[in-house]
């Protein structure tokens, strides 16, 4: 099992009948070169990133930083006299090292609590509620994580489709 299959990611395409030079352009003219490491400016594009003749990688801009914003890899090939715009949606490596040093410590204290829970005879479950707070965290944390990430890729999915007069596959 690899790391991949423990993150959310989404493939998803859609069919258009724009050309691929035309997909290419509107793709480019919507999209600005990544920012460098201390470049904090918003850009006036819908995203930032690399377009190329078949392939594209991109990420949505935002007025504010965004971890859950899907990193989006996608490839434009001909389809029945139509275009096929295929991409994949994961989350950005700052995103992934974040979350799992996040989850690795949450992990490791509930697994910590767990074999190491004091006992006191007489009371009941919720005497020790303090001590079960992890565990809800990590729970937190996974429902933060996948909801986050669901709702940023059906925006970016829904802009894509917009930009590039998008058919859904049937």
């Amino acid at each position: 099992m690899s790391l991949k299959s423990l993150l959310p990611y989404e493939q998803y395409s859609f069919v258009t009948k724009l050309s691929k030079t035309e997909i290419t352009r509107r793709l480019s003219e919507n999209t600005a070169p990544r920012p460098g490491v201390f470049s904090f400016d918003t850009q006036d594009t819908m995203f930032v990133g690399d377009v190329s003749e078949d392939t594209f990688e991109l990420t949505r801009v935002t007025p504010k930083k965004n971890n859950m914003l899907p990193r989006v890899k996608g490839a434009i090939t001909p389809f029945l006299g139509k275009t096929e715009v295929a991409f994949t949606l994961t989350f950005t490596k700052p995103a992934i090292i974040f979350f799992g040093c996040w989850m690795a410590l949450l992990t490791f204290i509930c697994f910590r609590l767990l074999f190491n829970l004091p006992y006191f005879p007489g009371a009941g479950l919720f005497s020790m509620f303090p001590a079960w707070w992890p565990f809800f965290m990590w729970i937190g944390a996974i429902i933060f994580i996948v909801l986050g990430f669901r709702f940023e890729s059906k925006r970016v999915k829904g802009l894509l489709m917009n930009l590039l007069e998008g058919e859904v596959n049937a």
